[in-house]
């Protein structure tokens, strides 16, 4: 979920609150701010954490609640910018 604007000058997206969570747990998110920072907690999440990339209709099957915790997640992240 971008926080900031695509920067046309640099290429980066800037500000990205990422989401992760096991099946029954808790969802936790972190704030990144670069590329590099987004592509390596992807390749450290996916190869070493044991987490799968869901499709949109998997995880609403998955976890009905995404949503509403998603949005809670992200009022506490712009509290924290």
């Amino acid at each position: 979920m971008k926080l900031s604007e695509f920067d046309t000058e640099t290429g980066e997206w800037g500000k990205v609150l990422t989401l992760w969570g096991r099946r029954g747990g808790r969802l936790r998110s972190k704030i990144v701010d670069d590329d590099f920072n987004l592509s390596t907690l992807i390749k450290k999440k996916r190869d070493h954490g044991g987490y799968v990339q869901l499709s949109t209709e998997h995880l609403a099957n998955a976890y009905p609640e995404f949503k509403a915790d998603l949005e809670k997640q992200f009022i506490w992240s712009q509290l924290s910018l």
